[in-house]
Formats: structure tokens, C-alpha cells, sequence
């Protein structure tokens, strides 16, 4: 690897498998290796915050970061793992949630089964023979199920650190009613996509040139709300129309090509783990990873695409200049968590991905 190659990570967040990003981050700290840019989905919003704050008392007050993202997951798992055993620990976190971040929606549960029995009724009786009665009931049961629980200040701290610092940042957002992806960065990764990744202007009307129903947008408290929004946390609120952005794109590969290499850190990995699944939360864990991988491929095969375009001279002289061969190198979590698994963060993910990173970074020697 070359001394003046640029650096970028892809942090692909995924709820109790957020701590596999978190161990990366620690390791980049430890070996002090510092990316141009970060696209970050989801949970990883918040582990890139935190991975920010640290370099940034390093910098200013020389203060070490040797294992400052660990003691932050267990400061964590210490709010959601009060007993120690599992089945009672995951009791509590469906009774009462998970302090500062979200709590069970008991105010909204009975006046959403009347609006939604209400509903029902009026196109049951408008539509007699005409409509699935097991659907309709099934309808009743209302889909917010959450309320999110952080801070009054928690969105615009996350927004004012994340346009605080020069490495670009970049996350995401999903608006299902219109198809549309939004992506937020801040201003280091404007600058870095000056060749065309991001379109000069910004109004409501202005989508990137080469990828429809892509909008950018500068990164606010708003646009971190809608990036965290859970579908648990429901759309009875007509303002919300955004979803987590890792449902649609869970690793953000395309505005990270202005780097030599890219770091592409998954929750997940590009096989399903052991015995096909044969029981239901199986195959709903199933089901998240098939997604997850899903829009991954297409993101990826389209850097593999260029990259074998220009080593065997396919573009043309006039246009092989706009390009450069970036290398990926992906790094996937190696166990088989389980549906289930997705409640907690667990220490020994961020230990496995710590690891990995060391090991990958050792060939940048």
C-alpha cells in the first residue's frame, strides 16, 4: 500500500450488531489510522459521534483513546444487562426499553387499536364480500409499537459533531411514500465529491445526475431523527415519512469513492451461518440478512465493475482519467447471532471485529 493512499469506512449499522462497528473504529483509533471519509447507517450514527468526540479530545487535549469506545459499550450493555441473565434482562428491555433510546408505546396502544378497529369497520361494511376479513384483523393490531427515548439535545449534538470535523461524513434516510433515498453529508464530504457524486444544488427538486431518487441534503438535527426512525416507532404522526436508512442501503459504498480504499465493516455476512434456518425467528433473521446483502451486491458489484473496466483497458483515453481502482476490503462478522441476538450488544462482537481490523490493517505495511 502506498504511504499517500486515502482511507475511507463504510459502517453498516444493524441494532445488537452495532458493536461489530464500534470494534472497528476502536482498532482505526489504536493504530491511528484516520479515514477522509465515513458513510454511517443507523446505529453506526452514533458509534461514528462517539469515534468523532475521541479524536477530538486526542487532538485538543492529548487525552488517550486506548479503549475509550469499549468502555462506552459497557457503559451500554450496563443499562439493558442489569441481572445477568439473559431471559430476565430481555423481560425488563420489552417492559420498560432501553433508557435514552426507546421505550414501549403503552399510552398509544389502546387509542391506535380504536383508530385502526374504526378504520377497519368502515371499509368492512363498505366493501361486504369484497375484502380478506383475516387481513382486516390483523390490521387492528396496531404497527407503533416504540417511542423513541433520547435526549432533547441528543439530534442537533449528533448533527453539530458530525458537521465538526473534516472527515466527511455521509448517512441516510428513507422516504418509502415516495421511493426516494435521501443522503445527508457534511460539508469535508461535499468537497470531497466535487467530481460529481453530489449535484451543485440542493433544493427539493435537485436529484444526483446518475442516480435517481437520490437526493442530498446538508445533515441536521431533523435529518438524524429521520435517519434513526424505526419501523416499530410507527407513522401515526403525518410529519414522519422517513424510515432508518440501513433498511434500504445498510453499507453506503457509492459516496465513498473519492478514496483509494474502502473499508466496508458489516453486521452481517455475505453467507447465511450454519444449518438452514427451520423454525420462524430463523428465518426472520433470515430474512434481514438476505436484504441486507441484497443492496450490498449491487453497490459493490458496481466499484468490481470499474475496477476490471480499467485493468483491462476497456474506457476510453478520454474518459479512463475520470476513474481509479479502489480497493474494497470487507470485513464480516463471523457468527450467527440469531433473531433474538439483535436485542443485545455484545462485548464479544466488538472484540471479534477489534481483531479483524488489527489484522486487516497490518497489510497496509
Amino acid at each position: 500500500m502506498k504511504k499517500d493512499q486515502k482511507f475511507a469506512f463504510a459502517l453498516g449499522g444493524l441494532a445488537g450488531n452495532n458493536a461489530y462497528g464500534a470494534g472497528f473504529l476502536q482498532a482505526a483509533l489504536d493504530r491511528q489510522i484516520t479515514p477522509m471519509m465515513i458513510s454511517c447507517t443507523s446505529g453506526q450514527i452514533r458509534w461514528a459521534t462517539h469515534y468523532l468526540n475521541a479524536l477530538k479530545a486526542h487532538k485538543q487535549h492529548g487525552t488517550s483513546t486506548h479503549n475509550v469506545l469499549r468502555q462506552e459499550l459497557q457503559r451500554v450493555l450496563a443499562t439493558v444487562k442489569k441481572t445477568g441473565e439473559i431471559n430476565t434482562d430481555l423481560a425488563i428491555m420489552g417492559m420498560f426499553g432501553i433508557k435514552n433510546i426507546m421505550r414501549p408505546a403503552y399510552e398509544h396502544l389502546l387509542p391506535d387499536l380504536i383508530r385502526n378497529a374504526t378504520d377497519v369497520a368502515t371499509r368492512t361494511l363498505g366493501n361486504r364480500g369484497q375484502i380478506l376479513l383475516a387481513e382486516q384483523m390483523l390490521s387492528v393490531i396496531p404497527g407503533r409499537t416504540m417511542i423513541p427515548q433520547f435526549s432533547p439535545t441528543f439530534y442537533q449534538d449528533t448533527a453539530d459533531v458530525l458537521n465538526d470535523t473534516d472527515i466527511g461524513i455521509a448517512f441516510n434516510a428513507y422516504n418509502p411514500q415516495e421511493g426516494e433515498e435521501y443522503v445527508y453529508l457534511n460539508t469535508a464530504a461535499r468537497k470531497l465529491m466535487k467530481d460529481g457524486n453530489a449535484p451543485k444544488k440542493y433544493d427539493d427538486n435537485e436529484q444526483s445526475e446518475h442516480r435517481p431518487y437520490r437526493y442530498y441534503r446538508d445533515i441536521t438535527a431533523q435529518s438524524v431523527d429521520e435517519a434513526l426512525w424505526l419501523y416499530q416507532y410507527g407513522f401515526n404522526d403525518e410529519s414522519k415519512r422517513f424510515v432508518d436508512g440501513a433498511y434500504f442501503r445498510d453499507i453506503m459504498l457509492a459516496e465513498l469513492v473519492p478514496a483509494d480504499v474502502i473499508y466496508a465493516v458489516r453486521p452481517i455476512n455475505h453467507k447465511w451461518l450454519g444449518e438452514m434456518p427451520r423454525s420462524y425467528p430463523a428465518i426472520e433473521d433470515m430474512k434481514t440478512e438476505v436484504g441486507f446483502n441484497g443492496c450490498y451486491a449491487a453497490e459493490r458489484d458496481q466499484i468490481m465493475l470499474i475496477n476490471k473496466l480499467l485493468s483491462k483497458q476497456y474506457l476510453s483515453a478520454e474518459r479512463a482519467h475520470e476513474y481509479h481502482h479502489i480497493h474494497l476490503v470487507e470485513l464480516e462478522i463471523q457468527i450467527q447471532r440469531g433473531y433474538f441476538g439483535y436485542a443485545f450488544e455484545s462485548e464479544d462482537v466488538f472484540t471479534s471485529s477489534e481483531q479483524q481490523a488489527h489484522e486487516a490493517f497490518n497489510h497496509l505495511k
